[in-house]
């Protein structure tokens, strides 16, 4: 009896679950027959519903014994036979809990749990308990993991921290269930999260079907803001959602005309409204915008210039003198442009954007890319050698755009502080294309280093999110008055590792945590970001670790491989980190031997050494590249340089860390260290008093004051200025620095070194030559934060 009222109310329960949500199953016929436990991500409250509708009537769920207990969801519980349980209970009435899940799978009955044992608060998959571990092997019942995609930012959810008391988003949901392939009942809970996360990549790739290209949401978006500020910068200028529009749609009109023909145009333009325009007036007219770097050598810009066949190149009269760049045929300037638009030009477009809905826009307006379509070409920063030419397609950065709309739960009231230039990974993607696709308000400043002006534009519009570098964060702490940042709820740093000393100060002067996370040019960019923990209905939720760059973005997947076999390793072992999803690049520009060495089976190789922990935070140790093995130990540069930071006690000064050939230890190390003349000695005491290995500590000849340490306008060391510098310092001080992993002295046979030392076995670089070299590449700009 029982089961036929539990298959007419499945019968009159779920043809309406399928009206409001347009349920699809990816792997079903990985289901086994018989008994199985079900695994899953916990998003919503009808998760249980929707894996319901999927499997079927005869799935049993574990439920809170809170909810099971309502006096009106206890009839529908005891029919579908749910089994309550409760993680505050006894140790033995658990235990009656998993003996029931145990005998459910004996009867021959799948089993479905929430091994995270409550919902997500933040958007993340949380770390598995092991109750289904016991269960699962007492039967020896196959495990089944599963993945939901899609009930985030339902009414159901607990995104942005409300449940139910919040206006949906849109009707009849698209929401995705991927099931995998059954595992082994012995499976760990760390195992099975990492096969549940791995489904998420699966369902983010699938949500290409229904992403619409950049600029086509970007019509919408700015339609929704309407009078609204979309974007202002520095120099005053400020737009409304239809203004944005109207600008956007008035370039493209030109672009279309005066660059006919050519598929790529240039930009060459600091973080600005006009830069976020020029942007997406390319993608309007069908062109690929291509930001060009202005801080890097030139032979790196006339280089990009060559390979992206660049005719077109967009720029300013007023920033070339500022930048004291000279004129070159492919430039065209911006106050020619609208100078060349005229009054009745302006006036239609603005009427244009006021009353064409997207609909109609994407058939008459708009060019039609499809998600797989470049949608630009970011070049990494040279700071080891040439650039590369990363290719990013529209499913590429939109995925990374929804990945982080999910995490940071934007809101009405942001407002993001750009300062990162347009060529910068994260610039390009987090402040010019989050805005411009989510319509969240954003203010530009063109100058990151200026502290003071960054300070005011962030109090005068009250920004809500501050995205840096280390470098930026140590300048502003320094240079802001804590009632500058006051409406700041979020400072994301990335690119660098972020230093101790750096993340103290900042948050002793404003009273604001900077979240670290990672993140890599070929990555579109953002990896994980760290975000603050969550109370929500008596339930606390981790999002940071110290230490740590949090957890991953949804729809990314990481692991940690071997350096020379590049095998899988267990959690927390060491290794080189790969991660694989959808915002991985399409590949490199014209290079495809470099693009096969880093894209691996839908994996990319990032060659930085790092770490995951069981609960899914990843750690950053350093670049493969950036690290040396002094007397058989493998030492961080970042670590030493991090030791040296809290050694000084202060930010006021930069400290760069390289690697030299010595026949002695197989490598030593050299300190670069700008600012007033340092005392070495003592700074060196004050690192073994706080238990530094001697090891890691150079020795006095090794540090060399400089005017100033290297940076790019990332905010990153510039390894290949700073390598020159201490060649230069070095030699100047006889000391012969590496080339190609030796000495030089160690390479001539007649050298002083071959007559009176033995020739020592050279140092291991197994950790470079195991995997592509970095150079450039992986380039961590941010979150991530992003490095």
């Amino acid at each position: 009896m029982r089961r036929l009222l539990r298959l007419l109310l499945f019968a009159l329960l779920y043809p309406p679950l399928r009206l409001v949500y347009r349920l699809r199953c990816d792997g079903r016929q990985n289901i086994p027959g018989g008994a199985y436990l079900l695994i899953s991500n916990h998003v919503s409250y009808v998760d249980a519903l929707v894996l319901g509708a999927v499997v079927g009537p005869e799935l049993r769920f574990v439920m809170w014994r809170h909810f099971y207990r309502k006096p009106l969801l206890n009839w529908f519980c005891r029919i579908f036979d749910a089994i309550p349980i409760d993680p505050a209970d006894p140790p033995q009435e658990v235990r009656r809990s998993l003996d029931a899940v145990s005998d459910a799978l004996r009867e021959g009955r799948p089993v479905a749990m929430f091994p995270e044992g409550q919902m997500t608060r933040t958007g993340h998959v949380h770390a598995f308990r092991r109750g289904f571990e016991l269960a699962a092997r007492r039967v020896h019942a196959p495990i089944v993991p599963a993945y939901i995609d899609g009930l985030w930012g339902s009414i159901f959810s607990y995104e942005g921290g409300r449940i139910l008391w919040k206006w949906p988003r849109r009707f009849r949901r698209r929401v995705t269930v991927c099931i995998g392939a059954p595992l082994a009942p012995e499976t760990s809970s760390v195992g099975a999260r990492r096969a549940v996360v791995e489904l998420g990549v699966r369902a983010y790739a699938m949500r290409k079907a229904h992403q619409r290209p950049l600029h086509c949401e970007f019509w919408r978006a700015a339609r929704r803001m309407g009078r609204r500020t979309l974007m202002a910068d520095g120099t005053g200028v400020v737009l409304s959602g239809w203004r944005t529009l109207a600008g956007a749609l008035a370039v493209a009109r030109w672009m279309r005309h005066r660059c006919a023909g050519e598929s790529n145009v240039g930009m060459m333009m600091p973080a600005s409204c006009s830069a976020a325009l020029v942007n997406a007036a390319a993608l309007i007219c069908g062109k690929t915008p291509i930001n060009l770097n202005f801080t890097g050598a030139r032979s790196h810009l006339d280089d990009a210039v060559v390979r992206c066949r660049l005719k077109t190149i967009f720029t300013s009269r007023q920033f070339l003198q500022r930048i004291s760049m000279e004129p070159r045929p492919e430039f065209v300037y911006l106050e020619d442009v609208m100078a060349a638009l005229t009054r009745w030009e302006r006036s239609l477009c603005l009427v244009i954007a006021l009353v064409t809905p997207g609909w109609l826009a994407d058939r008459l307006l708009l060019h039609r890319s499809r998600m797989d379509d470049l949608a630009t070409v970011m070049f990494t920063s040279g700071s080891t050698g040439r650039p590369k030419g990363v290719m990013l397609s529209h499913h590429n950065v939109v995925s990374n755009i929804e990945a982080m709309a999910e995490v940071f739960q934007f809101s009405r009231r942001d407002a993001i502080m750009g300062v990162l230039p347009p060529f910068h990974a994260f610039g390009f993607t987090v402040t010019v294309w989050i805005p411009l696709y989510l319509g969240v308000r954003v203010v530009y400043h063109s100058n990151p280093l200026d502290a003071k002006g960054v300070g005011q534009l962030v109090a005068k519009h009250r920004a809500t999110i501050l995205l840096g570098t280390p470098t930026f964060f140590s300048l502003y702490a320094r240079g802001c008055p804590p009632e500058d940042f006051r409406s700041l709820r979020l400072a994301i740093s990335g690119a660098q590792k972020l230093a101790p000393a750096v993340a103290e100060a900042f948050e002793r002067h404003f009273g604001l945590p900077i979240s670290e996370g990672y993140g890599c040019t070929e990555l579109s960019p953002v990896v994980s970001v760290n975000v603050a923990d969550v109370e929500i209905g008596g339930v606390r939720q981790s999002g940071w670790r110290r230490g740590s760059v949090g957890r991953l973005l949804p729809g990314l997947a990481a692991r940690i491989v071997d350096r020379d076999t590049l095998e899988p390793l267990a959690e927390d072992a060491v290794g080189v980190v790969q991660i694989s999803g959808p915002s991985v690049m399409i590949g490199y520009l014209d290079d495809p031997h470099a693009t096969a060495e880093v894209l691996r089976d839908g994996w990319y190789v990032t060659a930085d050494l790092g770490s995951l922990d069981e609960d899914g935070f990843l750690y950053i140790h350093d670049r493969v590249a950036r690290f040396s093995k002094i007397g058989g130990e493998m030492v961080a540069h970042a670590a030493v340089e991090n030791a040296l930071h809290e050694a000084e006690g202060s930010v006021s000064r930069n400290f760069a860390v390289l690697s030299f050939a010595d026949v002695s230890r197989g490598e030593r190390l050299v300190v670069l260290y700008d600012g007033p003349d340092l005392d070495v000695e003592a700074l060196r005491d004050r690192m073994l008093r706080a238990g530094v290995p001697r090891l890691w500590i150079p020795s006095p000849r090794d540090f060399h004051r400089v005017e100033s340490v290297p940076i790019l306008p990332s905010g990153k060391l510039d390894l290949a200025t700073a390598r020159r510098l201490a060649q230069e310092l070095c030699e100047r001080n006889a000391i012969q620095p590496r080339v190609d992993g030796r000495c030089a002295e160690a390479l001539n046979p007649a050298s002083p070194a071959h007559r009176d030392a033995p020739t020592p076995p050279p140092p291991d670089r197994s950790a470079a030559s195991s995997c592509p070299p970095r150079g450039e590449r992986g380039d961590p700009c941010s979150p991530g934060s992003p490095r």
